[in-house]
Protein backbone atom coordinates (compact mmCIF):
# COMPACT_ATOMS: atom_id res chain seq x y z
CA UNK A 1 0.00 0.00 0.00
CA UNK A 2 1.28 3.47 -0.87
CA UNK A 3 0.36 6.91 0.47
CA UNK A 4 -2.21 8.67 -1.70
CA UNK A 5 -0.51 12.03 -1.18
CA UNK A 6 3.28 11.51 -1.16
CA UNK A 7 3.69 7.93 -2.44
CA UNK A 8 5.56 6.56 0.60
CA UNK A 9 5.23 2.79 1.03
CA UNK A 10 2.97 1.96 4.01
CA UNK A 11 1.87 -1.18 5.84
CA UNK A 12 -1.55 -2.47 4.83
CA UNK A 13 -4.35 -1.00 6.92
CA UNK A 14 -2.40 2.11 7.95
CA UNK A 15 -4.76 5.00 8.61
CA UNK A 16 -2.27 7.85 8.22
CA UNK A 17 1.00 8.25 6.35
CA UNK A 18 4.07 8.20 8.60
CA UNK A 19 5.85 10.77 6.43
CA UNK A 20 3.25 13.40 5.51
CA UNK A 21 0.34 12.51 7.88
CA UNK A 22 -2.28 12.30 5.12
CA UNK A 23 -5.31 10.10 5.90
CA UNK A 24 -5.39 6.92 3.84
CA UNK A 25 -9.12 6.12 4.12
CA UNK A 26 -12.12 8.16 3.08
CA UNK A 27 -14.68 8.95 5.80
CA UNK A 28 -17.07 6.20 4.58
CA UNK A 29 -14.25 3.86 3.53
CA UNK A 30 -12.76 3.23 7.00
CA UNK A 31 -12.66 -0.35 8.20
CA UNK A 32 -15.68 -1.01 10.41
CA UNK A 33 -15.24 -1.13 14.19
CA UNK A 34 -11.98 0.80 14.14
CA UNK A 35 -11.52 4.45 14.91
CA UNK A 36 -8.32 6.19 14.02
CA UNK A 37 -6.86 9.33 15.51
CA UNK A 38 -4.15 11.11 13.61
CA UNK A 39 -0.98 11.26 15.70
CA UNK A 40 0.13 14.66 16.96
CA UNK A 41 3.84 15.38 17.24
CA UNK A 42 4.73 18.30 19.47
CA UNK A 43 8.29 18.91 18.34
CA UNK A 44 10.17 21.21 16.03
CA UNK A 45 10.99 19.94 12.57
CA UNK A 46 14.37 18.26 12.17
CA UNK A 47 15.86 21.18 10.26
CA UNK A 48 14.68 23.89 12.68
CA UNK A 49 17.06 26.82 13.03
CA UNK A 50 14.98 28.76 15.53
CA UNK A 51 17.47 28.45 18.42
CA UNK A 52 20.45 29.52 16.32
CA UNK A 53 18.49 32.41 14.80
CA UNK A 54 17.38 33.70 18.19
CA UNK A 55 20.84 33.21 19.69
CA UNK A 56 22.48 35.05 16.80
CA UNK A 57 20.04 37.93 17.05
CA UNK A 58 20.41 38.28 20.83
CA UNK A 59 24.23 38.12 20.66
CA UNK A 60 24.28 40.65 17.81
CA UNK A 61 22.01 43.09 19.63
CA UNK A 62 24.02 42.76 22.85
CA UNK A 63 27.19 43.29 20.82
CA UNK A 64 25.85 46.63 19.55
CA UNK A 65 24.35 47.81 22.84
CA UNK A 66 27.21 46.87 25.15
CA UNK A 67 30.20 47.67 22.93
CA UNK A 68 30.02 51.27 24.15
CA UNK A 69 30.96 50.18 27.69
CA UNK A 70 34.78 50.27 27.81
CA UNK A 71 35.19 47.72 30.62
CA UNK A 72 33.36 44.97 28.74
CA UNK A 73 34.22 45.97 25.19
CA UNK A 74 36.37 42.94 24.41
CA UNK A 75 33.71 40.55 25.71
CA UNK A 76 30.90 42.19 23.77
CA UNK A 77 33.03 42.16 20.61
CA UNK A 78 33.45 38.42 21.11
CA UNK A 79 29.69 38.19 21.74
CA UNK A 80 29.04 40.01 18.44
CA UNK A 81 31.38 37.54 16.70
CA UNK A 82 29.40 34.64 18.22
CA UNK A 83 26.21 36.32 16.91
CA UNK A 84 27.67 36.47 13.41
CA UNK A 85 28.67 32.80 13.58
CA UNK A 86 25.29 31.59 14.92
CA UNK A 87 23.36 33.64 12.36
CA UNK A 88 25.60 32.43 9.55
CA UNK A 89 25.07 28.81 10.56
CA UNK A 90 21.30 29.39 10.77
CA UNK A 91 21.21 31.04 7.34
CA UNK A 92 23.28 28.25 5.80
CA UNK A 93 20.59 25.76 6.91
CA UNK A 94 18.04 27.67 4.75
CA UNK A 95 15.53 28.78 7.43
CA UNK A 96 11.97 29.76 6.58
CA UNK A 97 9.65 32.46 7.87
CA UNK A 98 10.56 34.35 11.02
CA UNK A 99 13.66 32.19 11.57
CA UNK A 100 15.21 33.70 8.43
CA UNK A 101 14.36 37.24 9.53
CA UNK A 102 15.90 36.71 12.96
CA UNK A 103 19.01 35.17 11.43
CA UNK A 104 19.46 38.10 9.03
CA UNK A 105 18.88 40.60 11.85
CA UNK A 106 21.42 38.76 14.01
CA UNK A 107 23.95 38.75 11.18
CA UNK A 108 23.56 42.48 10.53
CA UNK A 109 23.63 43.41 14.24
CA UNK A 110 26.59 41.12 14.83
CA UNK A 111 28.59 42.67 11.97
CA UNK A 112 27.81 46.20 13.20
CA UNK A 113 28.71 45.26 16.79
CA UNK A 114 31.89 43.57 15.60
CA UNK A 115 32.93 46.63 13.59
CA UNK A 116 32.21 49.08 16.44
CA UNK A 117 33.93 46.81 18.95
CA UNK A 118 37.02 46.39 16.75
CA UNK A 119 37.29 50.17 16.23
CA UNK A 120 36.85 50.72 19.97
CA UNK A 121 39.53 48.15 20.85
CA UNK A 122 41.88 49.75 18.30
CA UNK A 123 41.25 53.18 19.88
CA UNK A 124 41.95 51.82 23.37
CA UNK A 125 45.20 50.23 22.18
CA UNK A 126 46.30 53.47 20.47
CA UNK A 127 45.43 55.60 23.51
CA UNK A 128 47.19 53.18 25.84
CA UNK A 129 50.37 53.17 23.75
CA UNK A 130 50.28 56.96 23.42
CA UNK A 131 49.84 57.38 27.17
CA UNK A 132 52.62 54.90 27.87
CA UNK A 133 54.95 56.77 25.52
CA UNK A 134 54.05 60.13 27.06
CA UNK A 135 54.68 58.85 30.59
CA UNK A 136 58.00 57.36 29.63
CA UNK A 137 56.81 53.81 30.19
CA UNK A 138 57.74 52.81 26.67
CA UNK A 139 61.44 52.09 26.49
CA UNK A 140 61.77 51.79 22.72
CA UNK A 141 63.47 54.64 20.90
CA UNK A 142 62.60 55.50 17.34
CA UNK A 143 65.66 56.45 15.27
Amino acid sequence: MYCKKCGTELKDGTAFCDKCGAPQFEANNQPSGQSYVQPYYNSAPAGSTKGKSIGGMVCGILGIVCCWIPTVQIFTTILALIGVILSGVALKAKPVGSDKGMAVAGLVCGIIGLAIGAIGILCVVCLTSTAATGLGLYSGVLR
